[in-house]
């Protein structure tokens, strides 16, 4: 594989000049690390019990995954033809990969575990509400709506969902919409003043949220009471402003340096929570704005949404028995392996890319 890997003092960011697969790739695998703690059954991951259970690896993982969609997406939308063609390229990226993911859950992985835990295949729920196939009808349009398949499950230290990472795929798809109608109306060109008021608005309600709560707020409808997508909402909204004004951002090592230091300050004394979805897409964007760094393979969206599943896989097996290094090494290769599949059978082809 050819690399191109060059550090440089200072750079703006740049949608060609930059280090955002590595970087990608180092999010997912964070997102990884993460969930070993919970499906492995290890209890608490260690930056949970230093930042007094403020804040979880997963999470930073998946706030970096905003931002940095925020700033490639806005890219893809600017660059698009017209709004079909934006959005053709979109669900080619997250839906055939999204798919195929699916079904492998469900009728490999499922079964994997159900025949690991010493029962027959014969009895696996393959058609019963709840049961395998349901699974993939149920949350084809990206909304999980089942989270497991019968009683797969039954023993794992995570027994609420077979594929815990797929959470995330809704609300990233919704903010792909946003970009849409930010587009038509002009805000990543002309009229950039819309953009800046939609991350400003998602940054006070982020704000709000966490100091009075949904409960402050008994008549706001209950599909947005029960989520709490704000952060990540906020964090794709700091990509786009960033890609509207990447020719105005300068960003060093020295940069970097400091916005980590600064989320360690506020991880350790408190105040992480309010500002995480500023600091952390700008430490993401910074950094990876401070190197270049191509890779021809992308694994970080199959290691994302594959690795859930693995890690219930590896448990099943016994691996839950071994050290959180262990686990941790094991779910990485099986997901990464099951990545370059998906790469290299699913999404590379469904982009058009040789």
């Amino acid at each position: 594989m050819a690399l191109n890997f060059q550090f440089s003092e200072e750079r703006s960011l740049s949608l060609r000049d930059n280090g955002y697969d590595l970087v990608r790739l180092v999010l997912a695998a964070m997102v990884v690390y993460s969930h070993s703690y919970a499906v492995g059954g290890y209890g608490a991951e260690p930056l949970a019990r230093w930042s007094k259970e403020h804040l979880i690896m997963g999470e930073l993982g998946v706030l970096g995954f905003f931002a940095l969609s925020g700033f490639l997406v806005s890219s893809s939308g600017e660059r698009s033809r017209s709004l079909v063609s934006y959005f053709v390229k979109r669900a080619r990226r997250i839906f055939p990969g999204f798919w195929v993911c699916l079904v492998v859950t469900a009728f490999v992985f499922a079964p994997l575990i159900w025949i690991i835990g010493g029962r027959s295949l014969s009895a696996f729920p393959w058609a019963e509400p709840q049961g395998a196939a349901s699974y993939v009808t149920h949350n084809a349009l990206l909304q999980v709506n089942q989270h497991s398949i019968g009683d797969v499950l039954s023993g794992a230290a995570w027994p609420g969902s077979i594929n815990g990472s797929l959470w995330s795929l809704f609300p990233e798809f919704g903010c792909y919409l946003a970009v849409a109608v930010l587009v038509f109306g002009g805000a990543l060109t002309r009229s950039r003043w819309l953009l800046a008021g939609v991350a400003v608005g998602a940054f006070i309600d982020h704000i709000v949220m966490i100091v009075v709560g949904r409960d402050a707020f008994p008549g706001i409808p209950s599909f947005y009471a029960f989520t709490n997508w704000s952060p990540y909402l906020t964090a794709f909204a700091v990509g786009a402003c960033a890609y509207v004004w990447r020719e105005h951002l300068v960003f060093s090592w020295k940069t970097v340096g400091v916005l980590g230091f600064l989320c360690l300050v506020t991880l350790k004394f408190g105040g992480f929570k309010l500002v995480s979805p500023l600091l952390v897409a700008a430490l993401v964007l910074s950094a990876g704005s401070c190197f270049k760094l191509r890779l021809k393979t992308d694994l970080s969206y199959g290691l994302y949404i594959y690795s859930f599943p693995c890690q219930q896989l590896l448990f099943a097996l016994g691996l839950g028995a071994t050290a959180v290094p262990v686990f941790v090494v094991g779910s990485i290769a099986l997901s990464a392996g099951c990545a370059w599949l998906s790469w290299s059978f699913v999404e590379r082809p469904a982009l058009g890319r040789g």
